[in-house]
């Protein structure tokens, strides 16, 4: 579910979209890849993106239960990963009416699970940290 945070309370460079399961809880690695690759793009474009990945999550809660995708990737259950992204992309190509934000769809959710572990095979969250930092010059 994406949730958006307005309250008065959270300082306004933390007040953004984020996705949470059903017991109103981040999904982890969906707030790390929008936190660390999203800040760029429009507020639009962001929930788009969060929304297609938020499929992902779906599907994969449905296919091997609650916190799957996120299970796998903090694990690196490259086979796990695989296979929901495999059956994820099947259920795209067999919807009965295809649209064209299909592609979108899966080229999201397939630039989010090799972003993370992209990130964990080169050192984990310090490296995506350090590389994000060279790519952003200070205010």
């Amino acid at each position: 579910m994406l949730r958006t945070h307005f309250s008065h309370s959270i300082p306004l460079g933390l007040r953004e979209s984020i996705l949470v399961d059903s017991y109103g809880l981040p999904r982890y690695w969906a707030t790390v890849w929008s936190s660390l690759s999203l800040g760029h793009l429009s507020h639009n474009t962001r929930l788009m993106k969060l929304r297609y990945v938020e499929d992902a999550y779906l599907f994969a809660d449905e296919l091997l239960g609650f916190g799957a995708l996120d299970d796998a990737l903090g694990f690196q259950n490259v086979e796990k990963v695989a296979g929901i992204l495999e059956g994820f992309f099947i259920s795209l190509r067999n919807k009965a009416t295809r649209t064209t934000s299909d592609e979108a769809r899966w080229r999201t959710v397939y630039d989010f699970v090799s972003s993370v572990l992209s990130w964990q095979s080169r050192g984990g969250l310090h490296g995506a940290l350090s590389e994000t930092s060279k790519k952003t010059p200070p205010p």
